[in-house]
């Protein structure tokens, strides 16, 4: 059986969102299911990671790298800090009907996708999102050339919870809209990356039963934590890391209080403690971090490959998680995929995030600690927990649900719901 995985992001990108992705195609040959690849011909986005395309199951998969030309002078912009340049003014004008900037990607290369569905005797067509026209392939595909058809939200298609509310972000919503009824009447099954987003997926679609609506959380690879040979320097310390991306609408602010007051009414002992940063780093909220180097040790290593940032985990004694946030506290929606990665180490997690489905997936699993960033009072006592705990050789965490979130785990569960669409694709057709 083959799937055609349609996916823009795809290494040489990196970052914590191409691993959904990644893992799939690692784990699908083992369950019966050949992946083909289609993603952009410029192999741009936020975070790049070269290592990632020597990965053996990378090389081995056949991956047709098309379209995407106008796209790539909007990511050089973007990295420039040019998104308002007159370019990118221009696509969102001539695309924004087509459902974002990216669909100009679709539009591109619309003309080939019949030919390879053909050539390559798909059996079923898999569309995974953001950007959410990504999924303009299987609508095509399933209309003209009935192959059936997954469609796999990362994000929800309509509810970015920390959008900002405008006149352009209710025009971009109502577009969305549109096309959530179009896709999810098409579509033959759709999986969600959070049990939140398919409940209010079900509220705004209300014949989207469960026997359409899937939910397969992001998860971890036990083979990305194999080390060989790894020689973990503990040096005595307490050492809590964070890696990944710090964007403006996450804030450190609690965190580096926390630790400050800790220390100043010497609650915490300086000699104990050590900070790594590991990834890109706002400029802000880094000089909000930059007020520890005055009390601790703190290193900013910068960006690192996908595996230097698994080390720097599995040599950590706790790992900050700091949730997205806004004004509306709508970040209790997002279940960040970091936490899975995290999950995977074995280590205790320390996240400062309101309550919501992140919050509880870490404290009904005994994954490790949970406080409110708006109680600094909260932070702070459950910091110190944390570093008494670590003083005393107690450990937190439980492995008992953890095995629930593995790749392999979740990608059988991905097959099933393949060989089902299929199955049922055949039996219709030959009816």
């Amino acid at each position: 059986m083959k799937v055609l995985i349609v996916t823009y992001y795809f290494p040489p990108v990196g970052g914590i969102g191409v691993q959904r992705v990644l893992k799939w195609i690692k784990y699908l040959p083992q369950n019966g299911i050949e992946p083909v690849v289609l993603t952009s011909g410029h192999g741009l986005g936020h975070v790049q990671d070269e290592s990632l395309v020597n990965l053996d199951y990378i090389k081995k998969i056949k991956t047709y790298r098309l379209g995407g030309k106008k796209l790539k002078k909007y990511h050089k912009l973007k990295k420039e800090g040019k998104l308002l340049a007159p370019h990118n003014f221009f696509l969102l004008f001539r695309y924004i009907w087509g459902m974002d900037i990216f669909s100009s990607w679709y539009q591109e290369i619309k003309s080939e996708i019949d030919k390879i569905a053909k050539e390559e005797n798909i059996d079923c067509i898999l569309t995974t999102s953001p950007p959410h026209s990504a999924h303009l392939f299987g609508y095509h595909i399933r209309q003209n050339i009935n192959i059936p058809w997954v469609m796999d939200l990362r994000d929800s298609l309509t509810e970015w919870p920390l959008r900002k509310k405008s006149l352009s972000t209710q025009i971009i919503s109502f577009i969305e809209s549109n096309y959530e009824k179009k896709f999810y009447s098409v579509a033959d099954k759709i999986i969600f990356a959070t049990n939140l987003m398919k409940k209010h997926a079900q509220i705004r679609k209300r014949n989207l039963l469960d026997e359409k609506a899937h939910v397969i959380r992001n998860g971890f690879d036990h083979e990305d934590f194999a080390f060989n040979n790894l020689v973990i320097n503990k040096n005595n310390k307490f050492n809590i890391t964070y890696t990944g991306t710090i964007h403006t609408n996450m804030d450190p602010e609690p965190f580096c209080k926390a630790v400050i007051n800790l220390i100043n009414i010497k609650k915490i002992n300086t000699n104990d403690l050590f900070i790594h940063m590991v990834g890109m780093i706002d400029k802000n909220k880094k000089s909000s971090l930059e007020t520890l180097t005055d009390f601790i040790s703190i290193e900013f290593p910068g960006h690192v490959s996908h595996r230097e940032a698994l080390i720097y985990q599995a040599s950590s004694d706790l790992l900050l998680l700091l949730a997205p946030y806004n004004k509306n506290k709508a970040e209790k929606e997002i279940l960040t995929g970091k936490v899975f990665e995290y999950i995977g180490s074995g280590k205790p997690i320390f996240a400062l995030a309101s309550e919501g489905e992140l919050a509880d997936l870490i404290r009904e699993n005994k994954f490790g600690y949970v406080a409110d960033p708006n109680k600094p009072a909260e932070v702070e006592s459950i910091l110190l927990t944390a570093y008494q705990n670590w003083k005393q050789g107690i450990n937190v965490v439980s492995g008992k649900n953890r095995e629930q979130f593995s790749r392999e785990s979740q990608c059988k569960t991905l097959s099933h719901i393949i060989e089902e669409v299929v199955e049922q694709h055949k039996t219709k057709v030959a009816s």
